[in-house]
């Protein structure tokens, strides 16, 4: 299962410290902030494609570029986008 979290850096950077053993207790409430984030998280469908951040994409490139295209799922367009990959597609089958 994959989790998309958001949480304060300063959470983030607490439960490093935990988990790396450079403290040895975790504070009731930076483990309830902590944990209140993962149960707030957004679940990643199993089997998703590649998920990029769209603000970053350098190029679309449509097979004819002359004309206006609209692209539904199922057509057969060959759209090119290139942008950095934030989480990999999920490749399992289950």
């Amino acid at each position: 299962m994959q989790i998309l979290v958001e949480i304060d850096k300063k959470d983030y950077e607490y439960a490093k410290e935990y988990i790396y053993g450079r403290c040895n207790m975790l504070a009731i409430n930076n483990t309830s902030r902590i944990l209140g984030a993962i149960a707030d998280g957004k679940t990643l469908s199993t089997g998703h494609g590649d998920l990029i951040d769209i603000s970053n994409i350098d190029v679309i490139e449509l097979e004819d570029s002359t004309q206006f295209i609209r692209h539904t799922k199922g057509d057969e367009v060959d759209v090119y986008i290139s942008a950095p990959i934030i989480i990999e597609a999920d490749k399992s089958e289950e």
